[in-house]
């Protein structure tokens, strides 16, 4: 169902902006769901030194962020169809920029 090479939903993939952070994988709402209330519910928060702070804070924000995309996009097939074409754009940049190149260098080359 998945063609996506991404090891992310498809949802996450196109509409999130950052960084995302590898323990996401390819969680689905639930899963994300669980993660923030054990990270929001465990007791080691107070322990934390300031970076690990920081650190929780900003997982946090990746998985609250990832949840909302997945409740306001539900299903994937927008997300797999707008990543689809811009691969197929970027396919089609790379052989534009490669002929583009192919003729300065022809033009250009040595006499």
């Amino acid at each position: 169902m998945n063609n996506n090479p991404s090891k992310y939903l498809p949802q996450i993939t196109y509409y999130y902006e950052g960084y995302l952070y590898p323990f996401i994988g390819n969680a689905g709402l639930a899963e994300l769901i669980n993660m923030r209330n054990e990270k929001i519910h465990s007791d080691t928060f107070s322990y934390y030194n300031k970076d690990a702070r920081n650190t929780y804070f900003e997982h946090l924000q990746c998985i609250e962020q990832c949840i909302k995309i997945l409740m306001s996009n539900p299903t994937p097939e927008v997300a797999i169809n707008a990543l689809e074409k811009k691969r197929k754009d970027k396919i089609e940049s790379e052989k534009i920029r490669v002929e583009k190149m192919e003729a300065f260098f022809k033009k250009n080359g040595p006499k």
